[in-house]
């Protein structure tokens, strides 16, 4: 039996211009791992990250993307809700 695990991000579109989004996560042990990109959006405000495993620590993070740059990237998600299914 195995267990699928994803969460689903929503955030509120930042003051200024926004083309799009960039959405960014991390295992959070071991400490200073690599952000890794989950996927570059348009602008769309909402993005489910499905195979995650149920036993480890992710933080997510948004990035905006205005005009072709990155902008500043937003504070780790502090609460993480897994769902699941079994299979």
């Amino acid at each position: 039996m195995s267990y699928q695990c994803s969460i689903t991000i929503a955030w509120d579109p930042p003051e200024g211009r926004a083309d799009g989004y960039r959405v960014y996560y991390r295992e959070t042990d071991p400490p200073g791992q690599e952000l890794q990109l989950a996927l570059s959006l348009g602008q769309a405000r909402r993005f489910t990250l499905d195979d995650l495993d149920p036993e480890k620590a992710y933080e997510f993070y948004v990035k905006t993307v205005a005009g072709g740059e990155l902008q500043v990237i937003s504070e780790p998600a502090i609460e993480v809700v897994f769902t699941g299914v079994y299979e």
